[in-house]
């Protein structure tokens, strides 16, 4: 039961913090800021909310002290392939290194 509160109340709070934020920067485009930004918001949160309730059911599944280790890793690999297909991102060879080393810590940590 607490636990629904202080979700009610943080989300609440930053919707809040956001929305006065919002309206003092952009009041001059106030009418640009509801039409895209209520679409932008709405798909990232149902995106967000999707991912976060994949990340509960894993947890609900499998041991959390295997299953963050592969979330984290999940989310470098994502994060890297969007910027690199979507965004057409170019790495640098330290770049890809770092990515590939970061993998390779998530295969040792579930391997060991």
């Amino acid at each position: 039961q607490c636990d629904n509160e202080f979700m009610i109340l943080s989300l609440g709070g930053a919707f809040l913090a956001l929305l006065v934020i919002g309206l003092a920067k952009e009041r001059d485009q106030i009418g640009s800021v509801v039409k895209y930004g209520t679409l932008y918001g709405a798909g990232a949160g149902l995106m967000n909310g999707a991912a976060n309730l994949v990340g509960l059911w894993t947890y609900y599944y499998i041991p959390i002290s295997a299953a963050s280790p592969i979330r984290t890793g999940v989310g470098t690999v994502m994060s890297f392939l969007v910027s690199w297909l979507i965004y057409r991102e170019k790495f640098s060879k330290q770049k890809l290194v770092g990515v590939f080393l970061g993998l390779v810590a998530v295969v040792i940590s579930q391997i060991g």
